[in-house]
This record gives C-alpha cells, structure tokens and sequence, in this order.
C-alpha cells in the first residue's frame, strides 16, 4: 500500500469516526464493535493522548493504530490538503467553532429544495422549503 492510499485509508476513517461518533451508531475497528453514543468530535480528539479511557469513544480512539495517529498529526490541521480541509470541500463534515472549542459536525445530506403545490378546497397552496 502506497503512502498516499494509507493517508486517504485514514482519512475515510477519520470522516465515518467523525460521522457515527456524532449520530451514536456502532462503529466497527479491528474486529471489535464500539457502540458509541452521540458525541461532538473535536480534531484535537484524534491527537490527544488518552491514559484512562471511559466512554466508548475514548476506547476506540486508543485502539487506533500508531500509523493511523502520526498520520493525524501531519495531515490533520494542513491547509487546503489536510483532513479537515478535504473533509469540508468534499461536503462530508462542517469546522464550527463552539466556545473557542474547534469540533467537527458531519453533513449529513445534501442540500435540496422541496416543493409542494396542494389544494384545499377552492384555495391552493404552494410550498418550498430548503
């Protein structure tokens, strides 16, 4: 495997970490299902060291592997080509800031308009929403 693919490996996991930890799905890393429960996924999450994991989140977030966390700490914060920046311009997650606090929210569908025309009676309506 290239470095490239394993950087772009990382970064998938990295988004569907981002995406399940923030929905509280089950999220399945070496054979073993954490089941997490909804959760605010900060970028700094991935980099910090954890000694005495208590949620699932932290549990998973220690079993990541060693190649997986040296990858975070170069790509994570790079600008334009960094997972954050890749993950925003891909429509996949959204960098809010909260408090002074950087987290990380998923998109969770794209953006559409709705448009219904209905009747009652003799007066009709129109309705679009976004």
């Amino acid at each position: 495997m290239k470095v490239s693919d394993l950087s772009q490996s990382n970064f998938n996991v990295f988004i569907d970490i981002t995406r399940k930890a923030f929905l509280g799905l089950p999220f399945d890393h070496k054979n073993e299902t954490f089941k997490l429960k909804p959760t605010m996924v900060s970028p700094y999450d991935f980099l910090r060291k954890i000694e005495k994991p208590k949620p699932e989140y932290e549990r998973l977030l220690l079993k990541l592997e060693r190649a997986f966390k040296v990858n975070a700490r170069t790509e994570m914060y790079r600008k334009e080509r960094g997972w954050i920046a890749q993950g925003v311009s891909q429509k996949a997650i959204k960098n809010i800031d909260m408090d002074g606090k950087t987290l990380l929210i998923p998109i969770l569908s794209l953006p559409a308009v709705g448009i219904d025309t209905s009747g009652l009676d003799d007066s009709s309506y129109c309705l679009l929403c976004s």
